[in-house]
């Protein structure tokens, strides 16, 4: 009936008053906590105008909540800042006095950083929720990437204070650089960030290339299966014939300046490219594919386009044409609609 309260329930007001309790956002899970911020959020908001405002042009939290959410968005950008930071460190140390002293102390206070950030998460969310939470996947990524780091700092303190022979320097120095490359797994780090609104472009960006990749497996198999029948055509049309063997009388094809005076008769242009590059189905496939991508170089420079074009005449330039416009305006816009449709 109505006004009838039921016996294992509560009051609509005692409700409100439980939920509008000022700590009651670290006294929950925390995966119910954004919840439970929207909801003091809500309750708190009494006017139309404080609604229209809330509604339009940002949230309005307590300042309980508001002070945890900085906290957690400045820890944030420190432990970015410092992922981005270790990375150009590393990139920077590999060319550049490897052995100096800097780079290690650089490296130990990105180390205390780290170290830094997992106590203050493991003491602000416990180790039960850090460890089997919502984000437990981060979390253990973030925990076994930052005790590796703690390692390869300890292990790198070891080799600048111990002394040996010149053959336990080596395999330590061989060891040194194995951990050093470990120290670009930090890069996860960066990936469970992309929920933020400050790196949702990048989120987009890596979503759809996920989310076109069966796409592109396709995309893959056709474009291997066109190189591979042009391949083998060019390898017949351009290609040497049997028992055929011009470089071993002719000068390379890139040496010859005067492509109508040969030193030799047999020496003709475009037959000693089509041995170099297309002497093979392997080749053929090669400069097939470096044809399609608008690459006509030889290896010195030289073009091999205007070089079969000289000596195959208008019927090469005729079919050079069609192929390249159907390539880049019918095979690449279908390749392109493919992957926007995906």
């Amino acid at each position: 009936k109505l006004g009838q309260q039921q016996e294992d329930g509560i009051s609509f007001y005692a409700l409100v008053d439980l939920i509008l309790l000022p700590g009651l956002a670290k006294q929950v899970p925390v995966k119910l906590r954004r919840n439970i911020m929207r909801i003091q959020q809500t309750l708190l908001t009494t006017t139309v105008e404080e609604v229209i405002q809330d509604a339009t042009r940002g949230s309005v939290r307590s300042p309980v909540v508001s002070s945890m959410w900085s906290r957690e968005k400045a820890l944030n950008a420190v432990v970015t800042a410092t992922v981005v930071l270790s990375m150009f460190i590393l990139g920077f140390s590999i060319d550049h006095y490897p052995k100096h002293l800097v780079w290690f102390v650089l490296e130990t206070l990105i180390c205390c950083v780290f170290a830094t950030e997992l106590v203050l998460r493991l003491k602000t969310k416990g180790c039960k929720e850090y460890f089997a939470g919502d984000a437990m996947a981060w979390n253990i990524s973030d925990f076994v990437i930052t005790i590796l780091s703690v390692i390869e700092t300890l292990f790198s303190l070891a080799v600048l204070l111990s002394l040996g022979p010149t053959s336990k320097v080596v395999s330590v120095s061989k060891m040194t650089i194995a951990m050093r490359a470990l120290r670009i797994t930090r890069v996860v780090r960066l990936m469970k960030l992309l929920k933020s609104p400050l790196l949702r472009d990048l989120a987009n960006i890596l979503m759809s290339f996920v989310i076109s990749l069966p796409a592109l497996a396709s995309v893959l198999f056709i474009f291997l299966i066109v190189v591979c029948l042009l391949g083998i055509l060019f390898r017949l049309v351009f290609g040497p014939g049997e028992g055929q063997d011009l470089l071993s009388i002719c000068p390379e094809p890139d040496k010859i300046l005067d492509w109508d005076d040969p030193p030799l008769a047999e020496c003709k242009i475009h037959s000693l490219y089509g041995e170099v590059y297309f002497g093979t189905v392997k080749k053929a496939m090669f400069t097939t594919f470096l044809f399609m991508i608008g690459n006509f170089d030889s290896a010195h420079g030289k073009s091999l386009a205007l070089a079969l074009a000289h000596g195959y005449g208008d019927t090469f330039k005729t079919v050079f044409c069609v192929g390249m416009i159907s390539n880049f305006f019918g095979l690449f816009n279908i390749i392109t609609a493919v992957f926007v449709e995906s």
